[in-house]
């Protein structure tokens, strides 16, 4: 498909101009995506920002944020057909935002290519102290003293890349080992990257929970490429009954608000005398969420910080 990106150039003061509703009005009129980015990135002035849905949205409206949502000057991005009216559409939603002045706006228009391997161009292969992360479309010599991870992300989070997910696999490269290898419980799985490094690893036998069944589909799909399709790597949703009970190590990379809700339910779940690790936090919410599973019955310890989380 032949598309066409559209940049919006007049002034944003996200202070003075409704954020959400452009964006809406944009997918009203056919845009195919819509997004925001901090004008000034790439400059000294870049500003960066960490936020989180609030608790129980169905619709995201940065309204229910507490603090800043947006930067301070904002720049727009959206992606149209080739065949949409683009200068017409701008002028009816200036019209409708009730504009003093016409938007400006740049039109690009993009070459058909296949954008999954564009996509997949972008994954490089990431070397860690005993693992390394690489991907079913690159071929290239990879260091025999590593543990080789295949993995195909698809739709679903973890590809190594983030700093949550690294913090984690630095963790699981240093517990999990032949003389502490046990029983592992992975929530919020998603591509089942860190499921798989715990098996390969050591670990006996790994439960992982997800909430998005696509997750759950791609993640058994990356076991079997990683030849850990024996029955020790299981994936469940959260309404499953998980079989085992309790587990010698734990790991929850999803974001703060859940992780302080599930404090509980992974307690439930953790051995006396196991060992957990939470990520997905970011360094301001730590306290709080240690707070939690302090309660919990937990003895929390503030191990890495990586790009603020």
């Amino acid at each position: 498909m032949v598309l066409q990106s559209l940049t919006l150039l007049f002034p944003l003061e996200s202070s003075e101009v409704n954020l959400d509703l452009i964006g809406e009005l944009l997918l009203n009129y056919g845009a195919l995506s819509v997004s925001f980015e901090d004008a000034e990135k790439g400059t000294d002035s870049e500003q960066p920002l960490f936020r989180e849905p609030p608790p129980r949205a169905i619709e995201w409206d940065s309204s229910q944020v507490d603090g800043q949502v947006f930067w301070n000057s904002v720049s727009v991005k959206a992606l149209f057909p080739s065949e949409a009216g683009v200068e017409a559409i701008m002028l009816a939603i200036g019209s409708e935002l009730e504009l003093p002045i016409e938007p400006r706006f740049i039109v690009e228009s993009l070459k058909d290519e296949d954008w999954v391997k564009k996509v997949q161009s972008t994954f490089k292969p990431i070397a860690f102290k005993k693992i390394y992360i690489t991907f079913p479309w690159r071929i290239e010599p990879i260091d025999p003293s590593l543990i080789p991870v295949i993995l195909e992300p698809g739709s679903a989070f973890g590809t190594g890349e983030h700093p949550t997910t690294r913090l984690c696999i630095r963790w699981l490269e240093e517990v999990v080992t032949e003389h502490s290898a046990g029983k592992l419980l992975d929530y919020g799985s998603g591509s089942g990257i860190l499921s798989i490094i715990a098996r390969k690893l050591g670990c006996t036998e790994v439960a992982g929970v997800e909430i998005d069944r696509d997750a759950v589909k791609i993640a058994k799909k990356n076991v079997d490429a990683n030849d850990t399709s024996d029955g020790s790597v299981q994936f469940y949703l959260p309404s499953e009954p998980i079989p085992d009970a309790y587990y010698t190590l734990t790991v929850a990379n999803i974001l703060a608000l859940p992780l302080i809700q599930l404090a509980p339910t992974i307690a439930l779940k953790t051995t006396a005398g196991g060992r957990l690790a939470l990520s997905g936090v970011l360094a301001r919410q730590a306290l709080e969420v240690s707070r939690a599973y302090t309660e919990a019955g937990f003895e929390m310890h503030q191990a890495w910080q990586e790009g603020g989380w």
